[in-house]
């Protein structure tokens, strides 16, 4: 599970001079996606329920399904 773990993780991105707010809403993003991909991975929710999530959570889903897919042919998949 590791792998996959690592094939669709999430990152904050951060650009110089956010205000606290600013970095308070990121980390709280961040927390929904990293307790999202707890419960997919534990199969606790669905792939698309998975994808809902870190959308609601600002996750550009084009991108990060592209970056996973690039992930897991990196990892042999």
């Amino acid at each position: 599970m590791l792998m996959l773990d690592q094939c669709i993780d999430t990152h904050i991105i951060t650009v110089d001079n956010l205000s606290s707010d600013e970095c308070e809403d990121l980390i709280k993003r961040l927390d929904i996606c990293q307790e999202a991909k707890r419960q997919f991975i534990s199969l606790q929710i669905s792939w698309q329920d998975y994808l809902d999530l870190i959308e609601c959570a600002g996750v550009d889903i084009s991108q990060f399904l592209h970056n996973a897919d690039n992930n897991a042919l990196i990892m042999g998949f």
